[in-house]
C-alpha cells in the first residue's frame, strides 16, 4: 500500500474503506483513540488515570507531534473515520530491534464496529504498506488482559516474546504489556 492506495471492503454490516491518514484527519482520529481507550479500559482504571493517559496519548497534540513521523492507516464508513492502526520505527527499550523492526503501535475501531472484519483488514493494510514490506520483524504490546487482541494477532502469526514490561496509567503500574513479536524474514 503505497501513500495514496485505497482498499475498499464490504463486511455483512458494513462497507468501509482504508486509507492513508491527511493532518486534517487528526481530530477523528483522537475522538476514535479515546472512545475505543475508554470502552476497552476504563474498567481497569480509576478516572483520573484514564484522564491523564487520553491528554498524553490519544490527544489531537499527541497525532500532531507523532503525524509524519508514524504512519497511521484509517477506516472508514460512509467517509467517517470509525478505526485506524499506526505503526512506526521502534522507539522504546524493551526489545532489541534495528532500523529494519517495526513497532505496531495502535489498534482501535469504534465498538459498535467490532467483529467485522475491519481490524483485520487494517492489519493486511498495515502487512502491504511499503514500510512494513521491507522490515524484518514487527512487534507489538498488548496490555496482558486484552486477550480477544491477542488472539487476533496469533492468527496473524505474532508470537509471544516472553518479555513483559509494566503498564503504568499516571504514574501507578496497573498491568504488564505483553511484548509480540512476528518474524517478516527480512535481512538482519
Amino acid at each position: 500500500m503505497n501513500s495514496t492506495s485505497v482498499f475498499s471492503m464490504h463486511t455483512q454490516q458494513s462497507e468501509f474503506s482504508i486509507r492513508p491518514a491527511e493532518r486534517e484527519d487528526i481530530p477523528s482520529i483522537a475522538i476514535v483513540a479515546q472512545k475505543s481507550f475508554v470502552d476497552a479500559f476504563a474498567h481497569a482504571t480509576d478516572p483520573d488515570e484514564l484522564a491523564h493517559e487520553i491528554k498524553e496519548n490519544r490527544s489531537e497534540k499527541y497525532f500532531e507531534g507523532i503525524y509524519g513521523k508514524d504512519t497511521i492507516l484509517v477506516a472508514l464508513v460512509n467517509e467517517e473515520i470509525i478505526g485506524y492502526i499506526q505503526f512506526g520505527r521502534v522507539d522504546h527499550h524493551y526489545v532489541e530491534s534495528t532500523d529494519k523492526d517495526i513497532d505496531f503501535k495502535r489498534l482501535y475501531i469504534l465498538t459498535k464496529f467490532h467483529s467485522q472484519g475491519i481490524g483485520s483488514a487494517l492489519i493486511d493494510a498495515m502487512f502491504a504498506n511499503e514500510r512494513v514490506k521491507n522490515a524484518s520483524k514487527v512487534f507489538v504490546n498488548v496490555w496482558d488482559i486484552n486477550t480477544k487482541a491477542i488472539r487476533l494477532y496469533g492468527k496473524y502469526g505474532f508470537i509471544k516474546t516472553g518479555k513483559q514490561y509494566p503498564y503504568f496509567f499516571n504514574g501507578k503500574e496497573v498491568g504488564h504489556d505483553e511484548i509480540l513479536v512476528k518474524n517478516l524474514g527480512g535481512q538482519e
